[in-house]
């Protein structure tokens, strides 16, 4: 789906207008092949277990198409998720998250069929924490990097995440420069944590040139 900006009537995105606009300007620029993901394997279980064991929230994400995009030095597999209409929430940190920009790497050695059969095997119960998400979004609009907290990380151990040190790079990006895109701020409660999606006019905007910021800065951390 391709926005026209000229059209005036567009003055503000939604997060989830902006993820697409995002991948579809990164799209026009690396023309990515597709590598499409079977219905039954096009999800991946983001699964969080509280101090004694306990699921503390239990989220379904699916991915219908990755493109593969080649940088000068990797092969990425991205595609932008959608939280399925039957997934639990609990009471977990992500519990309020509906939609992430979900990345692998790989050397420019491998071929599609291993990349496919590699995300197959990435997807289901290997995106925890959404430890392979670079960018997640809000119901209420709400977009940052997953695990990363003032002055640390959540994720310390590289190999839970191959995008370790491009999420910390994200993050600083975000901090220091997303403010100055955002339109409107939420207009919903900062502590109402319910998974019913607000209305649409009281979540956060984010002005039309935000996608273009939004794409140079995945192009910085993941493709140079």
């Amino acid at each position: 789906m391709k926005f026209n900006f000229m059209n005036n009537k567009i003055n503000n995105l939604t997060m989830e207008e902006l993820f697409k606009e995002t991948y579809s300007i990164l799209s026009e620029k690396y023309n990515p092949q597709e590598v499409v993901v079977s219905q039954e394997l096009n999800f991946a279980r983001i699964s969080n277990l509280g101090f004694f064991g306990h699921h503390v929230e239990n989220l379904d994400i699916a991915y219908d198409t990755f493109g593969l995009f080649e940088s000068n030095q990797n092969l990425l597999a991205i595609a932008i998720g959608k939280i399925s209409d039957n997934s639990y929430s609990g009471s977990g940190e992500y519990r309020n998250v509906t939609k992430d920009i979900f990345v692998l790497k790989y050397g420019l050695e491998q071929t599609e069929e291993s990349i496919q059969e590699n995300i197959k095997k990435n997807l289901f119960w290997k995106n925890n924490l959404f430890t392979k998400s670079l960018i997640v979004g809000e119901i209420n609009g709400k977009i940052y990097v997953p695990g990363i907290l003032p002055g640390k990380t959540m994720f310390p151990k590289k190999g839970l995440d191959n995008i370790f040190q491009e999420k910390i790079k994200m993050n600083e990006i975000l901090e220091s420069e997303m403010q100055e895109f955002i339109i409107q701020e939420s207009k919903s409660p900062p502590n109402d944590f319910s998974y019913s999606p607000p209305n649409l006019k009281d979540s956060i905007k984010y002005g039309p040139k935000c996608a273009n910021f939004l794409s140079k800065s995945i192009e910085s951390v993941l493709f140079n």
